[in-house]
């Protein structure tokens, strides 16, 4: 996806379908970026992200975010997981609102960005999955019914024994009625969406050469199937320079586990 730290734009080496490069989603995706160097079977030490959760309306209007930047995040949300599916052939299983926030900027002209947070739960995609997801969205553009089964049996989600005239005639069906519809992307009219986003380019991370932990901040004792384990959440400093981004968690309890991977740090 072309994410860096800061949510700065860095080299993407995805290719789309066709074999063309892809640019970096850095204009309208972030994920919290991860310390690799820093981070170890004991430690998951990643970029501190905040952004308002994104089914808080609430916040979300006091934010000043309108219809017209809740459609464009949502569209954010389906380019992100089309690209997760038929480009990465890896995709986030966990999308629910505690998953999902809104970084809002000052500047008034940048629209705001959609933040992906925990990815303790992924899956992998075949070749004729993936594929067939693309079909299958093609075809509800077109309203080909044919095309649609085509995709579905691709994907193998349809049974071996499965009547493929009634499936067909249940899509047809669909389309006929009107249950499947594609609606016209809106134009949106605010000047921060004809202008674009404005975005800074960095080099991509450089892992300091030593790291030497500070003083622990605070310890909280966390229960977790009966069994009590100890965190530590500090801050690091690399090479001397204290990096406020930054926020570790330290478990003294053994191998990380499922539950700590997908903690939010």
């Amino acid at each position: 996806f072309g994410l860096g730290l800061g949510g700065t734009s860095v080299r993407s080496t995805a290719k789309s379908v066709n074999g063309e490069k892809l640019e970096s989603a850095s204009e309208w995706l972030r994920v919290p970026f991860t310390y690799g160097d820093l981070s170890s079977e004991k430690f998951l030490v990643m970029e501190f992200v905040p952004s308002i959760k994104v089914s808080n309306d609430a916040k979300l209007d006091s934010a000043g975010i309108t219809q017209e930047d809740r459609e464009y995040l949502a569209e954010a949300l389906a380019r992100s997981y089309l690209r997760q599916f038929v480009t990465n052939r890896f995709f986030s299983t966990d999308p629910h609102p505690g998953n999902l926030g809104v970084e809002v900027f000052n500047d008034e002209d940048r629209p705001p960005r959609l933040v992906f947070y925990d990815f303790g739960q992924a899956c992998t995609l075949s070749k004729d999955q993936s594929l067939g997801i693309l079909e299958v969205i093609e075809s509800i553009i077109d309203l080909d019914a044919k095309k649609s089964v085509s995709a579905f049996n691709r994907m193998g989600v349809l049974k071996d024994n499965a009547d493929l005239d009634k499936v067909l005639a249940k899509v047809q069906s669909n389309y006929d009625s009107g249950r499947l519809k594609v609606k016209k992307r809106k134009v949106r009219n605010s000047a921060k969406y004809q202008k674009g986003s404005k975005q800074s380019t960095v080099n991509e991370y450089q892992p300091p050469t030593k790291q030497v932990p500070e003083a622990p901040l605070s310890k909280i004792e966390i229960e977790n199937n009966s069994a009590k384990k100890i965190f530590t959440e500090g801050r690091f400093r690399s090479n001397g320079i204290f990096h406020p981004a930054i926020r570790v968690r330290i478990c003294r309890s053994g191998p990380v586990s499922n539950g700590w991977s997908r903690e939010r740090a």
